[in-house]
């Protein structure tokens, strides 16, 4: 199922809803959800609920790890998951991580391992690493195991685990492949004002962006001008969607620039600037200020 496309900048925060009988057994690793704590970290106030709210902000969470292992589980992302395996002791229906003698449990099933490397996922391949969960830090569970694909960069799988306390700590019950989009583009509305008897014959260009941190040389954001941005007639005016573009050759960060666009006849500038996000998932360029201005001159004497 694909739920589309998240805007950058934003904190998106995912919770998983689930409804089980409710049962405190920590031999098992089911517990309830704690609704007030001791300074200590001890439960005081129990909520007996069929239904379970997690959240990927493991500090969200209500219930609590009653292991307080570190890492709270590992898994082998290219191991196909057996039930069989006991991430304790994994040394039987498990997988070897990749150059060591360690053992660990599945994460994904066979059937989603095959999935992931279609040309609809992006050919993600998983190698036999291992992936670890950290704890929350106030002693809650946490629910969410995110992990990057090191084959196909700007791409990450995230597991969910359904059940209070951990359970079996598999981290598979609902899945989500997030991918970063590699570009983004944007054109401003027209700028001048159309009068027939004036072509526009410069545009001042002056920018200020940042790539943000994580980028690499393949990140960047490019711009151009155009005069001929709108098609005019009968006293109205529409989007040109091929105006004649002029790209600008600018450095990264704060720079300006003027070009001479007489050779292009028109009096409808506008601007555009496409940015490249480059390999990293952390990259995210942003456009923080542009400022345009203009001198234009009689088409005929």
């Amino acid at each position: 199922m694909d739920l589309g496309v998240v805007p950058a900048g934003k904190e998106l925060v995912f919770f998983l809803v689930t409804q089980y009988e409710s049962r405190h057994d920590l031999d098992q690793d089911w517990v309830y959800p704690c609704l007030r704590k001791a300074s200590t970290g001890q439960c005081t106030l129990h909520l007996k609920s069929p239904i379970q709210v997690f959240f990927s902000k493991a500090r969200w969470n209500l219930d609590q790890d009653p292991r307080g292992r570190v890492p709270v589980a590992q898994r082998n992302i290219g191991c196909a998951y057996s039930d069989l395996c006991n991430p304790d002791l994994p040394q039987m229906n498990s997988c070897p991580v990749l150059n060591s003698t360690q053992r660990l449990c599945g994460w994904l099933s066979a059937d989603t391992l095959t999935r992931l490397q279609q040309p609809a996922y992006h050919n993600v391949v998983l190698p036999m690493v291992s992936a670890g969960v950290l704890p929350s830090g106030n002693g809650n569970m946490p629910h969410l195991l995110m992990q990057p694909s090191p084959s196909t960069p700007s791409q990450w799988l995230m597991g969910f685990e359904d059940m209070p306390g951990g359970g079996d700590r598999d981290f598979n019950d609902v899945v989500f492949l997030l991918r970063g989009t590699q570009e983004g583009r944007v054109r401003s509305r027209v700028l001048s004002q159309d009068d027939a008897s004036c072509r526009i014959a410069q545009v001042s260009f002056t920018k200020r962006d940042v790539l943000g941190t994580g980028c690499d040389a393949t990140a960047g954001v490019t711009y151009a001008v155009a005069t001929d941005c709108g098609l005019c007639g009968a006293g109205t005016c529409v989007p040109n969607p091929t105006p004649t573009w002029h790209p600008l050759s600018l450095p990264p960060g704060a720079a300006g620039t003027t070009v001479d666009v007489s050779g292009t006849p028109g009096q409808q500038l506008c601007w555009k600037a496409q940015v490249t996000q480059g390999a990293s998932f952390g990259c995210l360029p942003a456009i923080v200020t542009v400022d345009v201005g203009y001198v234009s001159e009689p088409v005929a004497p």
